[in-house]
């Protein structure tokens, strides 16, 4: 079990690469099909790359904001994303295909992980892989529009999933924010700006090597 970022909490790795496995599948040029099925499968299919900045903020089950950060991401489809967390915690988030790298910059610590196990048994592992369809995996039911987002609700079909629901906000230019209900009751928000869709990110961005000064921790 890993912290997630900036809440101050103890989440699964999973949560985290399910937001943003989601987002690397999010594409503005994708075919929006008849309904909110057909439009995330179609997202899954047809986006390979994203680059944006972003906002997390989390919330406890009665909406009172618990946290900030900020940072900016990157993904390339398959297993292959960077978070780069700038405040108020530095961080540093790398798939690189193989491998999950985690560094805690302040704690001076790199937790490693094959990124299949990390993923393994997660509907990440769907999102964040080189192929799939949403709707094997969750019910997708399109939601109510709020102040001119269109939002886009999954819920796990298992009973074993690490979260209650995720929602997916989409504007007419793209994707909007992301947010994901936990087993606790708290939401964590994600809302990006100044997304490029499709840019080329080379190898070299997903690459990491740890710190000389940093201890690594091995997981299986």
């Amino acid at each position: 079990m890993l912290s997630f970022p900036g809440t101050g909490v103890r989440a699964p790795i999973a949560g985290l690469t399910m937001l943003a496995a989601v987002l690397a599948a999010a594409s503005p040029g994708a075919a929006a099909g008849d309904g909110a099925e057909a439009r995330i499968d179609g997202w899954l299919a047809a986006n390979e790359s994203l680059r944006a900045r972003f906002t997390q903020t989390v919330f406890d089950e009665g909406g009172f904001r618990l946290n900030e950060s900020h940072g900016t991401v990157a993904f390339r489809r398959p297993y292959r994303f960077r978070w780069n967390y700038e405040a108020p915690e530095p961080q540093i988030i790398v798939a690189d295909g193989e491998r999950l790298w985690w560094y805690d910059i302040d704690l001076q610590q790199v937790t490693v992980r094959p990124v299949d196990a990390a993923l393994e048994g997660t509907p990440a592992s769907l999102f964040a892989g080189p192929d799939g369809r949403a709707s094997r995996h969750f019910r997708v039911a399109a939601l109510e529009p709020v102040r001119g987002v269109d939002w886009i609700e999954l819920v796990p079909r298992g009973a074993d999933a690490a979260f209650r629901a995720l929602r997916v906000g989409l504007q007419e230019e793209g994707l909007r924010a992301i947010e994901m209900e936990d087993g606790f009751g708290q939401t964590t928000r994600i809302d990006f700006f100044d997304v490029e869709y499709g840019p080329p990110l080379a190898d070299e961005l997903f690459r990491f090597v740890p710190p000389p000064e940093a201890d690594v921790v091995r997981g299986d």
